[in-house]
């Protein structure tokens, strides 16, 4: 039954966003404009050791920007990582603070959850307007509760899914597959608030960069990214 009701709300958010209806729900992003061959990288779960640093260096030296949706409680541990991202002109949304599911959670938990990491990307003089719930989970109230925050619900039209331990090819082969102008492609850099192994997406990276850019694609942070 959650899962018949899951597909019910994703159905009816996306005609929210497609139609523009209700105005008291935040705008909710799928994928950029389709006429330009732009595209935008996304990574979850961040900032962690050793794996946001290989996804920075493969970035730079493809002089690539892209956009990290940081958790709050990595935003914690590892300050450095959190400074790199920044000096090194990449986008940062708010993932929540602990990752967890905000899926029939109660309004003061979810305005927590973004409050928390709002406050600790002040400290580093970032104010964010794009929000990503954990695992892309919601119901009307999150919609609801960003909009009251003044942020946006960026998804994505491609997932690469990282996270389930598949070969660099694999992932790879996914992406060149799918993907098209305006494209929003989900990626990891991290696992959670545990950790876990991103190498494969680290290896992925240098198999789709120069083979997108050899298919004429461009690349942006979400907030430069062309809408349609």
């Amino acid at each position: 039954m959650k899962l018949i009701i899951f597909i019910i709300t994703i159905v009816i958010l996306y005609l929210i966003y497609q139609k523009g209806w209700f105005t008291f729900f935040t705008k909710i992003i799928f994928r950029g404009n389709d006429s330009k061959k732009t595209i935008a990288l996304t990574f979850d779960d961040g900032p962690q050791p050793i794996y946001t640093e290989n996804i920075l260096n493969t970035l730079k030296e493809n002089k690539i920007t892209a956009t990290f949706f940081l958790l709050g409680a990595n935003i914690e541990k590892y300050p450095d990582l959190v400074k790199q991202i920044i000096s090194e002109n990449h986008e940062i949304g708010n993932h929540s603070y602990s990752h967890e599911k905000l899926f029939f959670k109660k309004p003061e938990f979810i305005k927590n959850e973004i409050r928390k990491t709002d406050e600790l990307l002040e400290s580093y003089k970032i104010e964010t307007k794009i929000f990503r719930p954990p695992f892309g989970f919601m119901l009307f109230l999150l919609p609801f509760i960003t909009k009251q925050f003044e942020k946006n619900i960026i998804l994505w039209n491609i997932n690469s899914k990282d996270y389930l331990g598949l070969s660099a090819k694999k992932i790879s082969g996914k992406i060149l597959k799918n993907v098209k102008a305006g494209s929003i492609i989900l990626m990891h850099d991290g696992r959670g608030i545990k950790g876990g192994n991103r190498s494969n997406t680290v290896e992925t990276l240098k198999i789709i960069i120069p083979k997108l850019k050899a298919m004429g694609y461009d690349f942006s942070t979400i907030s430069d990214l062309p809408l349609k």
